[in-house]
């Protein structure tokens, strides 16, 4: 599904998250709810060391860090947990993908894409806007946002990155 997307988009990425942790421990997305089915999915609570992470262990990712303020970050929490206190509400908008594919936005509070459930949170949380309907937005465009890359390769590999990182920080503060 994946490689599909990205062959559509042309764009170098396929997948969006949002983490409210450095460590990516609270990364939720809309993606496959079986690890073996890509064409199920809902609201998930992402493990980048279980599920389809786990299976697909060469999956490459960027991290971006968007600063925000106390309240812009409550307010994402607040977007967060309503989608975990009712996730049996929410499905994966597969005909948002065909929508989007015809150019056209799909108006739905119940089905989203993970680009769109990831712009719907930074929306919401008003940490940024995006020129276009939240369904339309896909992976590569939060690549425009007043962001930091702090992490670009394997998904696997990104919690050791850190602590290599803290390590070295700690190393130069002595």
């Amino acid at each position: 599904m994946g490689s599909a997307i990205k062959l559509y988009t042309r764009g170098s990425w396929s997948h969006a998250s949002i983490a409210l942790d450095e460590n990516l421990e609270e990364l939720y997305s809309f993606s496959r709810k079986y690890t073996w089915n890509p064409f199920i999915g809902t609201f998930m609570e992402e493990d980048i060391e279980g599920g389809v992470f786990a299976v697909k262990t060469e999956t490459q990712c960027m991290v971006l860090k968007v600063s925000v303020t106390d309240e812009q970050y409550a307010s994402a929490e607040d977007i967060i947990s309503r989608f975990k206190a009712n996730r049996q509400a929410y499905g994966y908008s597969v005909l948002g993908l065909i929508y989007f594919m015809l150019g056209r936005p799909r108006y739905s509070n119940s089905k989203y894409t993970c680009a769109g459930f990831v712009t719907h949170v930074i929306e919401g949380a008003q940490v940024a806007e995006f020129e276009k309907h939240g369904s339309l937005v896909q992976p590569d465009d939060f690549m425009h946002l007043d962001a930091e890359v702090v992490y670009e390769g394997l998904i696997r590999d990104y919690r050791r990155s850190l602590t290599w990182t803290v390590g070295r920080m700690a190393a130069n503060v002595i």
